[in-house]
């Protein structure tokens, strides 16, 4: 993580880690909705994030991210384009978070490429949260005047609701409610580790039809922040789907998505 955001051009000077809470196997919270340890320590570590943003000395808008991700080129300067628009644009003046990584399905990712497809490196687009925003919290902008407000709503849910869903599902009910306004960046700037990402702890190791479709969709957000070629994306899902010798020479977007279209029924997933 630290070795992705030198190359990015960010100073580490300007970034504060904060350790992951393990949360203890028998915790009332995973008899509530909750499918693993890895989502609720999700939840209590962003509860913590929240926090330390609402009472520390932070800048007006602060990037949140999770420490698996690779990083899309002109990460940096698309970043320093979204924080300027939330602290000058009087547009965004009641916007209180932006996510620039989020779950893509297949409708999504197409919406997003053909958007995305002719901008430059480090260019962006900002979209409403409430029509797009599937779930996600590996990387956000949150406005530090919004972090207290956001975690008290959260913070009543999760003591509260006799049922608790993964936190970013929690945050797009709050933001399709309109209770928390919310955009997110197009292009997506960046998406977890391949190779990170099947460690994961988050996700239910015993399904696994389910983790295929799972890690199906990761390579959606790959290839949508272009940290992978799309050969590589194509290899990838063809092992996932179990084509052996799928050996497609330079595949491109349109080869993975109908290799995508033709598997379908055994990738897709409700949202």
């Amino acid at each position: 993580m630290e070795a992705g955001l030198v190359a990015a051009g960010f100073s580490l000077c300007d970034f504060l880690r904060l350790p992951g809470i393990v949360p203890l196997a028998d915790e009332a919270h995973l008899g509530k909705g909750l499918r693993s340890r890895g989502e609720l320590g999700c939840w209590l570590s962003h509860l913590e994030a929240l926090h330390r943003i609402s009472i520390d000395d932070f800048d007006p808008v602060v990037h949140v991210m999770e420490d698996d991700n690779d990083f899309a080129e002109g990460y940096m300067n698309s970043i320093n384009s979204i924080l300027n628009l939330m602290n000058n644009s009087t547009q965004l003046s009641e916007i209180d978070i932006v996510f620039v990584d989020y779950l893509l399905n297949a409708s999504l990712f197409e919406n997003v490429w053909q958007r995305s497809s002719t901008m430059n490196p480090g260019q962006v687009k900002l979209a409403m949260a409430d029509r797009t925003y599937l779930a996600c919290t590996s990387s956000f902008l949150v406005r530090k005047s919004s972090a207290q407000y956001i975690l008290s709503i959260l913070a009543k849910i999760f003591r509260s609701a006799s049922k608790v869903h993964p936190i970013d599902l929690t945050l797009r009910g709050l933001i399709n409610l309109g209770a928390i306004k919310g955009l997110i960046s197009i292009p997506t700037l960046n998406a977890p580790s391949w190779d990170l990402d099947s460690r994961s702890i988050i996700q239910e190791p015993s399904n696994k039809s389910r983790r295929i479709a799972q890690r199906a969709h990761l390579l959606l957000r790959i290839l949508a922040a272009k940290t992978e070629t799309p050969q590589w994306c194509y290899e990838r899902l063809s092992d996932l789907v179990s084509i052996k010798g799928a050996n497609k020479a330079n595949a491109n977007v349109e080869d993975f998505l109908s290799l995508w279209r033709a598997n379908s029924g055994q990738i897709e997933i409700l949202f």
